[in-house]
């Protein structure tokens, strides 16, 4: 959630943020200045993780504000063994935002 918000406050720093079974505690404002400034947003949570809704929150408001994004949820829950699976995808999302940015 700590990247989020820092991608919110700062966007000419970030190209691109991931909220990874994130806490999110304030969508609207985050999809707000998503929308603004383009960022590339990546959101993934497990289907057992008990922060699931909170990132289903933030998809929708980015939905709701036409903001481009990629949402997952597979399989697994809030553990590391989870985010270790899909560190090649995270990377390759992250490559593709800077390559374009």
């Amino acid at each position: 959630a700590q990247a989020l918000e820092a991608a919110a406050d700062l966007p000419r720093l970030f190209t691109a943020v991931g909220g990874h079974s994130a806490v999110i505690h304030d969508a609207a404002r985050l999809a707000d200045a998503f929308a603004r400034d383009g960022t590339a947003v990546y959101l993934d949570v497990g289907s057992e993780d008990s922060l699931r809704r909170s990132d289903e929150e933030l998809s929708a408001a980015l939905d709701a504000r036409d903001v481009q994004h990629v949402f997952r949820v597979s399989p697994g829950g809030h553990v590391e063994d989870y985010w270790r699976a899909w560190v090649p995808e995270y990377l390759r999302f992250y490559d593709a935002a800077l390559s374009a940015g």
